[in-house]
Parts: structure tokens; sequence; C-alpha cells
């Protein structure tokens, strides 16, 4: 088990998914084959951490199980793009009749275990539950802010409110995995590459996750513009979907302390090697949590400020934000950079 922080004892262990996920599956029937449904793209509410977290999941089918894994996706073009990229296979949904051609998958490929990862508030969840009782699969539901298990035969919830707010069913069928304990994390990505050197400048990334649809990146890059110190370097990652560096680029051309990082292959190195994150309330929140690191996370979507929000009572962020204002951003950055004399 890894430390997650050492500020409270309940969010105290982190449960590797290799381990854990061997649980569900008896020796005698390992998961040959495995479908993960999953969608990625420059679409408010979805952007691309589901599809991340997938490719980490379905890398752990392969590595603990020798299982046969392909991702069945929306025809969202830079989603697909960028699992394709990654080297996972991909089968498209048709724009018509998806429900039907999922089934007709399911029903070929005979898989023991369906993966769904899906956002959507609205997604109906039974149809996957017919699919599992129609055909004896398994099937892994990865909710973040329902709290609701439709009928899974294995539910996740990794966010710090899960443990308060999802109300359990099945407790004879369903396994649960709920809390920042069952955080998804590759711990592979801890590689031993240094992109941020270890120098005297105090070094802050910015992250606003694979597309930044409520443009964090420009409201904060353009505030931070206003704390200038030779002692200060900024780092701008930006993800796969992102679709304004020309206008990043025009904000900071003259600033000589703005580095641009576009898209790199592992983000994490990025992150351990740094002073302090600036980031988004979804899924980088919780690997920074994962790694240990001083982060200010700034929310893009209402579920992210319930989370953010938990954390700061539980004293495991120093400072966060619910919702973006300029005057409360600088206020807690001078803070941040007075208690390390700059």
């Amino acid at each position: 088990m890894k430390r997650l922080t050492n500020k409270t004892e309940d969010y105290r262990f982190i449960y590797p998914i290799n381990e854990w996920i061997k649980i569900p599956f008896n020796n005698n029937a390992p998961p040959q084959r495995v479908i993960l449904r999953v969608d990625a793209g420059k679409r408010y509410g979805l952007s691309f951490g589901h599809l991340s977290r997938c490719f980490i999941i379905a890398k752990s089918f392969e590595k603990v199980f020798s299982s046969e894994c392909f991702f069945l996706m929306k025809d969202l073009k830079d989603g697909v793009q960028h699992a394709l990229l990654a080297g996972v296979k991909v089968k498209i949904l048709p724009t018509k009749k998806e429900n039907l051609f999922i089934r007709e998958v399911v029903a070929n490929f005979q898989p023991d275990c369906i993966v769904v990862d899906l956002p959507y508030p609205n997604e109906d969840f039974s149809f996957f539950v017919a699919l599992k009782n129609e055909f004896h699969i398994k099937l892994f539901i990865i909710d973040d802010n329902r709290y609701i298990n439709p009928g899974a035969d294995i539910f996740l919830n990794s966010n710090i409110l899960a443990n308060q707010k999802v109300k359990k069913c099945n407790f004879n069928k369903t396994l649960y995995f709920l809390g920042p304990q069952y955080f998804i994390f590759d711990e592979t990505l801890i590689d031993n590459s240094c992109p941020i050197l270890n120098n005297s400048f105090f070094n802050i990334v910015l992250s606003f996750g694979g597309a930044d649809p409520t443009d964090l990146m420009l409201k904060v890059v353009n505030n931070l513009l206003q704390i200038t110190h030779q002692s200060i370097k900024y780092y701008a990652i930006l993800g796969p979907g992102y679709s304004k560096q020309t206008i990043l680029y025009e904000i900071i051309h003259k600033a000589c302390n703005f580095y641009i990082i576009n898209n790199p292959k592992n983000i994490i190195p990025f992150f351990y090697s740094c002073s302090f994150v600036i980031c988004a309330g979804g899924r980088t929140m919780y690997e920074l949590l994962y790694l240990n690191k001083s982060f200010m996370p700034i929310a893009s979507a209402p579920h992210e400020a319930s989370a953010i929000s938990e954390l700061m009572e539980n004293k495991l962020i120093k400072f966060g934000m619910k919702q973006w204002n300029s005057k409360m951003f600088l206020k807690n950055m001078r803070i941040v950079l007075a208690k390390i004399g700059i």
C-alpha cells in the first residue's frame, strides 16, 4: 500500500488496481475477454480523463489475467484518435441503433466482463444490466458523481464523497470499491525522467485536462501575468483536445518565465518534479493526492466543486476554488508564494 496523505486517517492508503481487480474474479474463471465502453473528446463534462482511466484498467486486465481487451467508443474524432495513438483496439459506435450494435458485438465477442465508464448524467444503465443478465457476464460500472449502483457486479467510485453518498444495494451480488483509496493510478508512469529540473526556481505546473472546455488555462495565465518574479517558472501543459494554443501563445509571447508543453506522452513526471500545481478538480486532483503534491484545484463543473469542498474540509488541501474568481485566485496565489518567501 502507498501512503496517500498524512493529514487524515480516513484517506491514508491506496489500493493498487492490480491487487483489488483479482477480488471479483476467482482463480477458476479469469476474464479472457473484456469490453470497455468509454468516450472522450472536446465536450463539456467529458474531456479525456475517463479514457485515460480505462487505459489503465485495460492494462491491468492484460497484466493480471492476460485478457484480450477492446474499446467501444462514440465517433468523437479527438477521443478515438487519442485511443488509437495509445495502441488500444477500438470499435466505433454507429450514430443510430447504438444499443443494437453493442448487443451484436457482445454476442459475437462473448466477453467475460464489460466495463462502463461514462459521465453522462442521463445514461440508461439498464441496457448494460440486461446485457449482463442475458449473456452472463460481469458488469463493472465506474461512476464518479451519480452515487447510484444500477445493478453492477463491480461498482467503483473514487470520489472523496463516495463513502458518504453511494446508496449500496445488492449486498450479496455487488462488490463496492469506494473512495480515493481505490483511485486508479498506473505506477509505471512514475519514471526516472525529470522534465522540470530541481533548481532554485519555484516551478508551477498548470494543467486543466485534455480539452479544458471552460477555458481555465486562459483565465489562470492572464492572472498569473500579474504575478511576476524572477524565481518563478510556469509550465502550461496542454492536453490532446486543447484548441486555443494560438490565443495562449499570443498572451504569453513576451513573458520569459512561461513554457508551453503540448500533449506530453506522460504528464506524471511533470507533476512529480514540480513545486506546485494549479489544476481542475477532476482526475488530475486525485493523481496529485496520490503523489502527495501541493496543489490548488479549480472546479470546472458542479461535481468537482463538491469534491474540492470536501478536500478542504478534511484539510487534504490548503487552497481550492469551487468556482472561478479572479480576485480570489490572485489572493490565494499571493499567500502560496508568500509562504516560500516570494
